[in-house]
């Protein structure tokens, strides 16, 4: 078998079972991947997929990178034979894994199944942010709230990842968004009728109407355009779309967030502080790489059911400074907070040997430049 499929057929949880049926029913795969572009004009990356079913010799599963197709020509087919077999996982597991080493995988399997390691969805509850339908109108800046005399119909927010710096986010620093003028302040009218409305809240909703806007989807199918639903604050938050790693806020600002970030519920006791320190650590990172999935521009997604399968070492954790932590993230210095937690958390607390240690970090650094590098490419995508 020969064919050409979209890239994200290797990672998207929709194409599970043909990832499972595919590595059941051949004996040998191979996965051609191009940094650049293949089909001109289409915003798409491609892949080659090989499927061998009756091959003697060693099973398994070989990925193959070049530079662009043009490479194919001067590519033999010993290059191909010659690639690294990886044993498959005949689950729906996605194949972003593959990218690694065979020993590089069978250290993520082993830790997988090491029952010291908890799930996080063990200890939180992730969810999507709040859906607006029309940030635009719902989310507001301090100017805007008293050019429309709005105030006492608004609710804190943050609306953007790149606003929460570290891993806190307190209360100066929503007042430091709202007096930069930010839009800091989600629009939060009583579900009443329009002409119970205050008169402020109707001339507002008006112009909303005036400009279609209860004409879009989100607006349309709820019973008063204007009510946004599911509105509550959470313990924390979580980057939904990743660029160098993932991580956890604590929520000490009283504050929600649209839907470009995840909202945290903490379960079971859980303590946001040790979460959010616990969460930054090679191996949790490794697995998030493997686990989320990147579309393009160098980002990786992490949906609330995939955050909540990510593993967690929690043994010792409560021996991290979050201060410490958050100082040294908002000087963006990743690496020294990473020697701090993989020291107490993996080997330390998990037992891991610093050889190990070493190899997840490696993990996801590599992995996490090649979605990034990727981005630099022309119109390519992130498998």
């Amino acid at each position: 078998m020969a064919m050409v499929i979209p890239a994200e057929l290797l990672q998207v949880n929709y194409a599970a079972e043909l990832r499972r049926f595919l590595s059941t029913y051949y004996n040998k795969l191979t996965i051609i991947t191009f940094k650049k572009l293949v089909f001109e004009g289409i915003q798409q990356e491609v892949v080659l997929l090989l499927g061998e079913r009756n091959g003697g010799g060693h099973k398994g599963i070989r990925t193959v990178e070049l530079e662009s197709v043009s490479d194919l020509a001067s590519y033999e087919h010993t290059d191909f034979v010659n690639g690294e077999l990886k044993p498959m996982d005949h689950s729906t597991e996605k194949w972003t894994q593959y990218f690694l080493s065979k020993g590089e995988i069978r250290l993520l399997r082993a830790l997988r199944a090491n029952p010291e390691l908890i799930e996080a969805g063990k200890v939180i509850d992730v969810d999507v942010g709040i859906v607006t339908g029309q940030n635009q109108f719902f989310v507001l800046s301090d100017e805007q709230i008293r050019e429309r005399r709005l105030e006492g119909h608004t609710l804190r927010i943050v609306s953007r990842s790149g606003h929460l710096k570290g891993i806190i986010f307190s209360d100066n620093d929503w007042r430091a968004n709202a007096e930069s003028n930010l839009p800091a302040y989600l629009l939060d009218l009583p579900d009443v009728p329009f002409d119970e409305l205050p008169k402020a809240a109707r001339d507002y909703v008006s112009v909303g109407e005036e400009e279609k806007l209860n004409a879009g989807y989100k607006c349309r199918i709820r019973n008063r355009w204007y009510v946004v639903p599911s509105v509550w604050t959470p313990d924390a938050f979580m980057l939904r779309q990743v660029h160098a790693y993932p991580k956890i806020i604590v929520n000490r600002a009283d504050t929600t967030c649209t839907d470009t970030i995840h909202r945290v519920r903490l379960l079971n006791g859980t303590k946001g502080d040790v979460i959010a320190a616990a969460f930054l650590n090679s191996l949790t990172f490794a697995f998030s790489e493997v686990i989320g999935r990147s579309y393009g521009g160098g980002v990786l997604e992490l949906e609330p059911n995939e955050a909540e399968k990510l593993p967690l070492p929690l043994k010792g954790a409560g021996k991290l400074g979050l201060r410490q932590i958050h100082k040294l993230l908002v000087g963006n210095d990743i690496e020294s907070v990473l020697d701090i937690t993989d020291k107490v958390l993996l080997i330390d607390g998990l037992g891991l040997s610093e050889r190990d240690a070493k190899t997840l970090r490696g993990i996801w650094r590599r992995l996490r430049d090649r979605r990034i590098n990727r981005k630099h490419t022309r119109k390519s995508m992130v498998v």
